[in-house]
């Protein structure tokens, strides 16, 4: 999911938690977001860098 989709999530639609689970190694950048908008985080372990959850 780009950054441009989590800053409307957040600012826009009011979220309030951030579920990535990628665990911030796609895409570093979002965890500058997170602090942003001081909304809480829920990293989730993968076995690879893919958002693919099913092995």
């Amino acid at each position: 999911m780009s950054l441009l989709v989590f800053e409307f999530y957040l600012q826009i639609l009011g979220g309030k938690v951030v579920n990535d689970v990628t665990a911030l190694r796609v895409d570093p950048q979002l965890a500058k977001v997170i602090v942003k908008y001081q909304v809480q985080v829920i990293l989730m372990f993968s076995k690879n860098s893919t958002s693919l959850t099913i092995t």
